[in-house]
């Protein structure tokens, strides 16, 4: 990452690693943690959004899409 950050701007390319999420299956989330855990770069297991689609586990998914879809229906109760 550190390189990236020096290199990355001679081409255009700023990285923002407050903003870089990294997703690793639950037995290799200790070893992202030795190896990236110094920068600022989140790391989880479950998952996260990345343009609009879901990443992760199941579970995530499931749950992300209860949420929206709740939210959809308030809106059209609201309307």
């Amino acid at each position: 990452m550190e390189r990236l950050l020096v290199e990355g701007p001679k081409y255009g390319y700023f990285t923002k690693p407050s903003k870089s999420i990294l997703i690793v299956k639950e037995k290799f989330k200790d070893e992202a943690h030795n190896i990236i855990g110094h920068t600022q770069i989140k790391i989880t297991a479950a998952g996260a959004r990345h343009l609009g689609a879901i990443l992760g586990e199941t579970k995530f998914k499931e749950e992300y899409i209860k949420e929206e879809v709740e939210y959809w229906t308030n809106q059209l109760e609201t309307l």
